[in-house]
């Protein structure tokens, strides 16, 4: 019976063990946890707005982490990307766009930089006409629905 009210004890205590494991100093990457909520301002973001108000809202660079410097270096450095992280000049039937890319939201912490990751906005003659996939898959499907 002694054995038992051990092994029990110990089963408990074993539950209540934490181990942290870290790679080598100077090689650690804090990257920002998967979330559903936005890394930027998007809700800030609003039709009519021209090219260098939304970019004064969203910045020209985005933190996507940090990164500890040397072994003795307690800080943590940023690592940042540029905003927008991609951008194109679209031209179909009904005019010339251009459409800026942002990285809004991780879907998988794999280090890349998917397209579902990102927010499109749509500008015509500098003013912003509309923003997300939906929109711009509209209006190049209004390409071929004339």
């Amino acid at each position: 019976m002694n054995k038992y009210f051990i092994f029990i004890i110990l089963l408990f205590a074993t539950g209540c063990v934490a181990v942290e494991v870290s790679p080598k100093a100077g090689t650690t990457v804090v990257a920002k946890k998967p979330t559903a909520e936005p890394m930027t301002k998007m809700d800030y973001i609003f039709n009519g707005m021209t090219q260098k108000e939304v970019e004064a809202v969203l910045g020209d660079k985005l933190t996507i982490g940090y990164i500890r410097g040397q072994s003795d270096d307690k800080a943590f450095k940023e690592i940042t990307i540029n905003s927008p992280y991609k951008q194109e000049e679209l031209a179909i039937q009904s005019g010339k766009y251009d459409v800026l890319y942002y990285y809004t939201h991780v879907v998988r912490a794999d280090d890349i930089i998917a397209e579902d990751e990102m927010t499109p906005l749509v500008f015509e003659d500098g003013k912003l006409i509309g923003k997300g996939w939906d929109f711009l898959f509209r209006l190049k499907g209004s390409e071929h629905n004339p």
